[in-house]
């Protein structure tokens, strides 16, 4: 249930200017083998919801929903911190994660510290179930390998095409970005690779297409949004530390690639200066 866009008949802490205070969540995954391991830190200042969540009328809501798999549950908690595992064969490829503080209790009289003029000083009946509160979303990728999602292969693949020479070309409508090279630049790119140039693959092929990605995510967000390739780097982009300090906008994008790529051109340039260093010595 998304209720950022409604208005609902009483005062909810988090929903617009209905209540002074806050309810912010922090949320952090944790892949294992056999289970998938959710940690949630709550954050909330407001005495009254802190008053009904500390004398169990009130609980921190969860709500884990997977489209993929169709697996959707709610965990409840009056913990500020929960832990929540679930296998790992639950839940596949995009997950999302919704926070709410509930009533688990009916309460007649209801008015929170802090409440909107615009209420004019009303009391609320508050039924079991009712929010309270709401922290807003997050979402997180689930795969068999946690680690995978950090690779190229992730959201990149390279293939031969039917042209013996001749520009490469760029396909996002499948789960992964396929890139088509010509025969002659894949039996290079191959032997490069195999030779310990990948840096040298990664600045020349990858980024380009990444920084190209990264442009239609923006500007086509509902065409591409169902594949994988986008939702991988929705995730990073969001998420990753080094990058989730710059807008995700087009001024910003060469810059993000980069740090997705862990700048892979300084890293061609010292690879290219070792090898012409050790061509010289040899001579």
């Amino acid at each position: 249930m998304k209720i950022n866009k409604l208005s609902l008949p009483h005062p909810v802490l988090g929903l617009g200017d209905d209540v002074s205070g806050d309810y912010t969540t922090s949320m952090d995954v944790v892949m294992g083998k056999d289970k998938i391991v959710i940690n949630i830190v709550n954050n909330i200042s407001n005495k009254s919801i802190e008053d009904m969540l500390s004398k169990k009328e009130a609980k921190f809501c969860v709500d884990i929903n997977c489209p993929k798999t169709l697996f959707r549950q709610t965990y409840l908690s009056t913990d500020r911190r929960q832990k929540i595992e679930i296998e790992t064969a639950c839940l596949r490829d995009k997950v999302m994660a919704s926070f709410y503080i509930i009533a688990v209790k009916d309460a007649a009289n209801f008015k929170p510290t802090g409440v909107n003029s615009d209420y004019e000083n009303r009391l609320f009946t508050i039924k079991a179930g009712d929010v309270l509160g709401y922290g807003g979303e997050s979402e997180f990728i689930a795969s068999k390998k946690w680690e995978d999602q950090r690779g190229i292969s992730s959201f990149l693949v390279i293939h031969p095409g039917e042209n013996k020479n001749g520009p490469y070309a760029i396909d996002l409508n499948s789960d992964r970005i396929i890139v088509t090279l010509s025969k002659e630049d894949y039996s290079a790119f191959c032997t490069a690779s195999q030779s310990g140039f990948d840096d040298i693959f990664l600045s020349s092929i990858v980024l380009p297409v990444l920084i190209y990605a990264m442009n239609q995510m923006l500007e086509n967000v509902k065409f591409y949004e169902a594949f994988k390739w986008y939702q991988l780097l929705d995730f990073r982009i969001k998420n990753d530390k080094d990058i989730n300090t710059l807008e995700f906008e087009p001024v910003n994008i060469p810059n993000i690639a980069q740090l997705l790529l862990a700048s892979p051109l300084s890293r061609t340039l010292t690879k290219l200066n070792l090898f012409i260093d050790n061509s010289l010595e040899v001579e």
